[in-house]
C-alpha cells in the first residue's frame, strides 16, 4: 500500500488549500515542507522586538477572502477561529507637496475624492465602474478559472453569446492595455493616477507592460469593493487553520523534508525521494509547489525521458522577475504622518507613486540600477489589528518592489554595489535611503523605532528556493509568461506531461498572491469536480 493518496511538496498557500480540500474529501494527504516552518511565503514572527508581530514576506488577503478557495473552506476556517479584519480605507498615496489621495470602501467618497483633485475624474471612475462591472464574471473567470478544457470553453462561449464577435474582440484588446494607457486616458489628475500607479508593481509588471492596465482595473475594483483583509494575529493563523483541516482529516504534515526527486514508474508519478534517501509513495498523485526550473531541472532530472524535450527547454528558459526588499519596524508610537489626517487610518500608504516616478523607478530596477526614489509601499498592520503590537506601539512594514536581482549601478551614484550580490552591507545602505524618504512624511519615525529587521533579496532566496533572485512572485509575469503561457508556453495546465504529477504555486496560473487559486484548481481536478 502507498503511504498517501496524494503527496504535496511545499506548504505555501496553494499547497495548504489543496491539501485541506483533498483531506476533507477523504483522501489521505502527506504534506512535505523543505524548511523548518510551514507556510512558504507566509511567516509571522517577532523579528523586530518582543511583543511586535511582523508578517515577514506577505501580509494582505483580498485574493483569498474574495476567491473560491476561501468560500469552499470558510465554514472549516471559521470553526478554527480564523478571523479577518478589513479597514474602511484601503490605500493612500503621499505626495512631495504634503498632499495625499485616498481610496476606500465608500464608493461615493471615492468619487468625491477624485473630483476634489480634478473635476471630472470622479465621474470617469463612476463611468468605468458602470462599463466594467457587468462583465466582472468574465474578467474574474479569465483571471482565476480554468483556461483550458470544458470550463475554459464554456467561459469563452458565454463571452461570445453576451458580447458578440466584435465585443469579444474589444474585450481581448482591453486585456492587453497598459496601465499607463488606461490611467492617462481616463484621469486628468496626476494625484488620482497616483492612487493606482504604484500598485502596478504588485502585479509583477511595469506600467507600460501589456496586461498591466487590466490588472490595475482589477486592483481598483478590489480596493473599493473588497478592501485589504488582514488575519487577526498574523498570517500564521491562516497557516495553522489550514494545517489543522489537513491533520484533523487524517493527513500528515512534516517540516525539514527536502524532496529531491519525483519518482516515476511505468510512466506515472508514484511518489518522492527525499534528500536523505527516504522514499514516500503516493497512490493517486504528487502535487509540487515549485518553479519550473525546480520541477524539470531537479525533481524530474532522473526522468527527463518522460517529458517532451520542448518542455524541458521551456523550463530552462523560464525567466524570473525583479527583486523585493522589506523593512520591518517596531515603533513605540504610531507614525505621525504629515498632512492628511486620514493617513493614520489607511492600511497601505504609497510614496513615490506618481505615474512617471513609478515608470522611472521600475525602469531603473529592471535595468539593474538601484532606483534613487523607489516605489515605497508602507503597511500599517497594527492599525488594523492591534494585537500585533504592545499597547501604544505600532508595526510598520516597508516594501520595495522592482529592485535589481543583481545591481550593476546606483541611480544616485552614492551606493557602491560591488559585484551585485545583495550583501547585508548593501541592503543596509539601501534601507537607509528608503527610511530617509519615509521620514520626510513621518518625522517622528527615527526616534520612534525600537526594533528593525531587513529582508533582502538574498534573504528571500535563502529561505525559499522558489524566490529565485529575490523575486517574490515565482517568475516574471510579463505576457509571455502569463495566462495561457504559464507555467510553460507549451503547457498552460497544472497537469504535467507525467501522469499523476501536478504543478501549483505562483509559477503557475493564475500566478502569485495569497489566493490559493492553483491549489483549488488542482484539488477540484483530482476530485473530479
Amino acid at each position: 500500500m502507498a503511504d498517501f493518496d496524494v503527496i504535496i511538496v511545499g506548504s505555501g498557500i496553494n499547497s495548504l488549500t489543496c491539501g485541506a480540500l483533498l483531506a476533507r474529501a477523504g483522501l489521505k494527504v502527506g504534506l512535505l515542507e523543505r524548511s523548518h516552518y510551514f507556510g512558504g511565503a507566509i511567516r509571522t514572527e517577532e523579528v523586530t522586538a518582543p511583543g511586535y508581530l511582523s508578517d515577514m514576506y506577505s501580509a494582505w488577503y483580498p485574493l483569498f477572502t474574495g476567491g473560491g478557495a476561501y468560500q469552499a473552506l470558510k465554514a472549516d476556517l471559521d470553526a478554527r477561529g480564523l478571523t479577518f479584519i478589513t479597514a474602511p480605507l484601503s490605500t493612500a498615496t503621499l505626495y512631495k507637496d504634503g498632499s495625499a489621495a485616498v481610496m476606500g470602501l465608500d464608493g461615493a467618497a471615492n468619487v468625491a475624492e477624485f473630483e476634489r483633485h480634478s473635476p471630472g475624474d470622479g465621474q470617469a471612475w463612476g463611468q468605468f465602474l458602470g462599463e466594467f462591472s457587468p462583465n466582472l464574471d468574465l474578467i474574474f473567470g479569465l483571471l482565476g478559472g480554468p483556461l483550458t478544457g470544458a470550463a475554459g470553453e464554456a467561459l469563452l462561449q458565454r463571452a461570445r453569446e453576451r458580447l458578440g464577435p466584435d465585443g469579444l474582440l474589444a474585450l481581448g484588446g482591453s486585456l492587453l492595455e497598459s496601465a499607463r494607457d488606461w490611467l492617462t486616458r481616463d484621469f486628468a489628475s496626476d494625484k488620482v493616477r497616483g492612487i493606482f500607479a504604484p500598485w502596478v508593481a504588485h502585479t509583477g509588471m511595469g506600467p507600460e507592460a501589456a496586461l498591466s492596465g487590466m490588472m490595475m482595473k482589477v486592483f481598483g475594483i478590489t480596493l473599493q469593493f473588497a478592501g485589504l483583509p488582514l488575519p487577526v494575529g498574523g498570517g500564521r493563523q491562516v497557516v495553522s487553520a489550514l494545517l489543522d483541516i489537513i491533520t484533523a482529516n487524517g493527513g500528515a504534515a512534516h517540516t525539514d523534508k527536502d524532496v529531491a526527486e519525483v519518482l516515476v514508474e511505468g510512466g506515472h508519478a508514484k511518489g518522492v525521494r527525499l534528500a536523505n534517501g527516504d522514499v514516500i509513495t503516493a497512490a493517486k498523485a504528487v502535487v509540487a509547489n515549485v518553479t519550473p526550473t525546480q520541477l524539470y531541472g531537479r525533481l524530474l532530472a532522473g526522468s527527463q525521458s518522460q517529458v517532451p524535450a520542448a518542455q524541458v527547454q521551456a523550463a530552462r528558459n523560464f525567466r524570473y522577475g525583479p527583486a523585493c526588499l522589506q523593512i520591518h519596524l517596531a515603533l513605540k508610537e504610531a507614525p505621525q504622518w504629515v498632512g492628511d489626517p486620514r493617513l493614520a487610518s489607511s492600511p497601505i500608504l504609497m510614496i513615490n507613486g506618481e505615474q512617471n516616478q513609478v515608470s522611472k523607478a521600475w525602469n531603473e530596477g529592471v535595468r539593474g540600477v538601484l532606483p534613487e526614489e523607489p516605489i515605497i509601499c508602507l503597511g500599517q498592520p497594527s492599525m488594523v489589528d492591534p494585537s500585533r503590537a504592545p499597547a501604544g506601539g505600532a508595526t510598520l512594514m516597508v516594501q520595495i518592489l522592482g529592485l535589481p536581482n543583481r545591481p550593476v549601478a546606483d541611480a544616485a551614484g552614492r551606493i557602491q554595489v560591488g559585484d551585485g550580490t545583495w550583501t547585508e552591507a548593501l541592503a543596509e545602505r539601501y534601507t537607509e535611503r528608503v527610511l530617509k524618504q519615509v521620514a520626510r512624511h513621518a518625522p517622528n519615525l527615527p526616534a520612534a523605532v525600537v526594533g528593525q529587521a531587513v529582508v533582502s533579496p538574498a534573504h528571500l532566496e535563502k529561505v525559499n528556493i522558489n524566490l529565485v533572485g529575490g523575486d517574490p512572485y515565482g517568475g516574471s509575469l510579463e505576457i509571455a509568461q502569463h495566462y495561457l503561457w504559464r507555467p510553460l508556453p507549451g503547457n498552460p495546465r497544472h497537469a504535467t506531461a507525467v501522469p499523476g504529477l501536478y504543478q501549483i504555486g505562483a509559477s503557475t496560473f493564475p500566478g502569485h498572491g495569497l489566493g490559493g487559486g492553483s491549489g483549488l484548481l488542482v484539488a477540484n481536478e483530482l476530485l473530479g469536480q
